[in-house]
């Protein structure tokens, strides 16, 4: 972990924590999985020096493409299907990095999320995605640009899963 118990590594406006950050093996999900308290997979994908970022049409912010986990699901497959679903693009061939553990309000819920991470072949063309009732668009993000308008909680991870 790269906290000390009780610290958060980062809070978002709404007040949800990340908590811990864990590079693991795959196989240390199962537990989490049992316990129902694996709800989300999310993958970052990159191309070179950037991550690809979806518009959430719902929450109205930049966020990476992930989402909850269907009934028996494993994190692996809810994160094929999601980055599909959310990014229109094929699904890459992806590497499991870590595992996170949120504190979410309003209820005080501790939750966690399988992070993937994925080297795309080539730089998808964010002008050519088609809009859905969820996500309204596509784009790029340097690691660097303040984005006002994004989930501050998956910038954070997005940063640290391309760490080696």
């Amino acid at each position: 972990m790269i906290t000390p118990p009780g610290a958060s590594l980062a809070m978002d406006a709404e007040g949800n924590q990340l908590l811990a950050f864990r590079r693991c093996a795959e196989r240390e999900l199962a537990p989490l999985e049992a316990k129902g308290s694996l709800r989300m997979a999310v993958v970052v994908a990159e191309y070179g020096a950037e991550v690809l970022l979806v518009h959430n049409s719902w929450r109205l912010h930049w966020e990476l493409p992930g989402g909850e986990r269907h009934v028996d699901e494993p994190p692996r497959r809810a994160a094929e299907r999601a980055f599909a679903t959310k990014s229109g693009l094929a699904v890459p061939e992806l590497d499991f990095v870590a595992v996170v553990t949120f504190r979410l309000v309003p209820d005080d819920r501790v939750e966690h999320a399988a992070i993937y991470r994925v080297s795309l072949g080539a730089r998808a063309d964010v002008n050519a995605f088609v809009p859905t009732d969820e996500v309204g668009g596509l784009r790029w993000w340097d690691l660097k640009e303040e984005l006002p308008d994004s989930a501050d909680l998956d910038l954070w991870i997005a940063q640290h899963a391309l760490k080696r």
